[in-house]
């Protein structure tokens, strides 16, 4: 299927900022953009650049990048990816077994919830932990060079007392009527890699519907669709 400009951009721009290949096309992309500006901007600012500017500075670095030999694979990332792609309603990897929210109206078992844990700051040990629902599995195609699943979530708003609070106990509930990230604007990250997604369940509350309780899951030893990828493209 055909993505729209705008998931198309925030799926790429998200694929680039997890690419160790490119995190020092990222510095040298901010260290230009602090020089015109003499250094007298904030993080807001820098983070602004990133959305808005960052992955077409990228693309028109190609040249150069072919021009001093650089591997495939990054200069496929700088380009992008094909508009067109494979759009799956199950998924397995890293030993889960997922699959779009949709597809549990038919069903008695659960398999869309995900769980991401986000590093916070510079300090190792602060970690975020972001709640969501798969609504849509993508695998971008780098026109040959390399493949990336993608996860396309609602996203619990976490930052709300309206989307995450705790129970008596000191254990997590969510709600989904509360959303962040939820693609409207280009800023936006409703994605995730399929990597880096752990699954999770929710069971409903028993006093209060709108509230879930969060229920993490082992990996299973099943096949992963996710070993056919390109391994070390990202």
């Amino acid at each position: 299927m055909k993505l729209d400009e705008l998931s198309l951009a925030q799926a790429h721009r998200y694929v680039l900022l997890q690419s160790p290949k490119i995190f020092s096309y990222l510095e040298h992309f901010l260290k230009q953009r602090r020089n015109m500006h003499h250094g007298q901007v904030n993080q807001n600012v820098e983070n602004k650049w990133v959305v808005e500017e960052f992955p077409g500075w990228l693309q028109q670095q190609v040249p150069i990048m072919e021009k001093h030999h650089c591997d495939e694979e990054t200069v496929a990332l700088a380009r992008g990816p094909n508009s067109y792609a494979k759009r799956y309603k199950a998924f397995m990897i890293n030993g889960f077994k997922f699959h779009t929210k949709d597809q549990e109206i038919y069903r008695k078992t659960q398999n869309s919830g995900v769980v991401v844990e986000v590093k916070e700051g510079d300090e190792e040990n602060i970690v975020k932990k972001y709640y969501g629902s798969i609504i849509d599995i993508y695998e971008l195609d780098y026109y040959g060079k390399g493949n990336v699943v993608i996860f396309r979530c609602d996203w619990v708003n976490i930052n709300s007392s309206s989307g995450l609070k705790k129970d008596k106990y000191g254990l997590p509930l969510v709600s989904f009527s509360r959303l962040i990230h939820t693609g409207e604007a280009l800023k936006d990250d409703p994605f995730v890699l399929s990597t880096n997604a752990k699954q999770v369940f929710y069971v409903q509350d028993g006093k209060e519907s709108e509230w879930m309780h969060i229920v993490e899951t082992k990996p299973r030893d099943l096949y992963d669709m996710g070993s056919n990828l390109e391994e070390g493209f990202i």
